[in-house]
């Protein structure tokens, strides 16, 4: 008989991780009901068939309409588990939820690097886990970063579910080596956001340009730091040779990656980064700063740098522009089958569906 699961996102937008992967679920094994807290925005993401989309129309996790929405829709009959991501509307469902006898049990995917957010966020996660059947990590790096008194919150009642990538939006899609006597072209995909280290990527872009490599720097994404960094653009000098392409749609995106002959990920601190994994479906070979979680996700193939090193990203990119071909096929071929093999949504929905039949299969813990 198929379990019935009710997952609990914020928004329905095309970014939504818990959104796209919950659309994965539905099947023999999985009836999926999600519940979105607050409105749809225009060109949202369509409802996968088989799966039920619940619209609360709230604006906030704590609004009386969202409490009633959610409390109504735990109490529904035969329904196996919950499955929360978000801090706020993951304690609404939690507070709902503690202490009655034969309800449903609770999941909740850790998403950010818990040492990089706020500390009513981490406060409200930890109430949760202190609910919850099961706490699932996007990362064993997010795992790690609950620190001694979060792991404490778990009670081992956790474990590693990695993200995965829609490798058949992205499709046919495949980058091409740069071609004799060409520019190379490198990109980012990430929100303008400091995390990110947008800046001291393109301080070293304009370095390498000014030395006359022979290459052009393209960076798609919206957010707070885009006035900054366009002025940070200006600063190298080389501005003819850099873009700001701003936010673009996922389809658009994926043409943009496979119009480029390297990727760049610069951040201090991830979650999981999902476009770093897009870049590798595509066929790209990345760069990517050597942090903990970007070791794990993307795995020996890429080439890494100290995001607080300006010298040590400037010899990235530059060993990125130069690879030879072999090396930059053998590179090309081992991210492009993690990606495939370990990071695809398919491979994460099972992630998901086996941790819901073995916890199904356990008597449940205290709430």
């Amino acid at each position: 008989m198929a379990l019935r699961v009710l997952h609990v996102v914020n928004r329905r937008v095309a970014e939504s991780v818990p959104f796209e992967l919950a659309g994965h679920l539905h099947g023999p094994r999985a009836s999926v009901q999600v519940a979105v807290l607050q409105p749809s925005a225009p060109g949202a993401p369509g409802v996968p068939p088989g799966v039920e989309l619940v619209e609360l129309g709230a604006r906030l996790a704590a609004d009386p309409r969202a409490v009633l929405g959610l409390r109504r829709l735990v109490r529904q009959p035969d329904l196996d588990l919950v499955h929360v991501h978000h801090a706020t509307s993951a304690v609404v469902v939690a507070a709902l939820l503690a202490g009655r006898r034969g309800r449903p049990r609770l999941v909740k995917t850790e998403h950010q690097d818990h040492e990089h957010q706020r500390v009513h966020q981490n406060l409200l996660g930890w109430l949760c886990h202190l609910v919850c059947d099961l706490v699932l990590y996007n990362s064993a790096a997010t795992g790690r970063s609950l620190g001694r008194l979060g792991r404490r919150t778990v009670r081992g009642k956790d474990r590693v579910a990695h993200n995965g990538v829609d490798l058949g939006r992205i499709g046919a899609r495949r980058a091409r080596p740069p071609a004799t006597g060409a520019p190379v072209a490198l990109g980012t995909v990430g929100r303008l956001v400091p995390q990110k280290n947008h800046r001291a990527v393109l301080a070293a872009v304009g370095r390498l340009l000014d030395d006359g490599v022979d290459a052009t720097y393209e960076l798609v994404g919206g957010g707070p730091q885009a006035d900054e960094l366009r002025e940070a653009v200006a600063a190298t000098g080389c501005a003819d040779r850099i873009t700001l392409a701003g936010p673009l749609p996922r389809d658009e995106v994926y043409d943009r990656l496979a119009g480029y002959h390297g990727f760049v990920v610069g951040s201090r601190w991830e979650g999981f980064c999902n476009a770093a994994v897009e870049a590798m479906a595509v066929g790209l070979p990345v760069a990517a700063a050597d942090i903990p979680v970007l070791r794990e996700v993307v795995g020996p193939g890429a080439l890494f740098f100290d995001p607080d090193d300006p010298a040590s990203i400037e010899s990235a990119l530059r060993s990125l522009v130069s690879l030879p071909a072999d090396e930059r096929a053998e590179r090309v071929a081992a991210l492009r089958r993690r990606a495939e093999e370990d990071l695809s949504i398919e491979a994460a929905a099972e992630r998901y569906l086996s941790a819901y039949e073995q916890l199904l299969d356990r008597t449940p813990g205290p709430a």
